[in-house]
């Protein structure tokens, strides 16, 4: 199974810009797929449809992000606080010192659950 994430032109912002060049897309879409962390969702392909969107094919997770889990749970002890932490820095450490990459919008609704019962 895999997820497909759809980034559309829906302005002048970063997606419009690399709709218009395709070696840019290729680049990016190469970089993405060269990335194998276990925190890290693995990006499969990537489809082009010039002038109009983007298609991110990805593994899928079913956990929903890491926001929702917070306002859902309402509480979280010190203990899984810190093994939440420690798996977020795991993977930012592997973009920063591996690969050289910063995120740039690290927030909860940026980061995935693999499953709804588990942290």
């Amino acid at each position: 199974q895999c997820a497909v994430k759809v980034i559309t032109t829906g302005g002048r912002n970063r997606a419009t810009h690399l709709l218009e060049d395709h070696d840019a897309i290729k680049a990016e879409a190469t970089l993405l797929r060269s990335l194998h962390h276990p925190y890290i969702v693995q990006l499969i392909d990537v489809f082009v449809n010039p002038g109009r969107a983007i298609y991110l094919v990805m593994e899928i997770v079913h956990g929903g992000d890491l926001f929702d889990r917070i306002v859902e749970r309402t509480r979280y002890t010190e203990p899984q606080s810190r093994k939440i932490m420690r798996r977020i820095l795991s993977a930012v450490h592997y973009l920063h010192m591996d690969c050289n990459i910063v995120h740039r919008d690290l927030k909860p609704e940026n980061i995935l659950c693999v499953s709804r019962t588990n942290d």
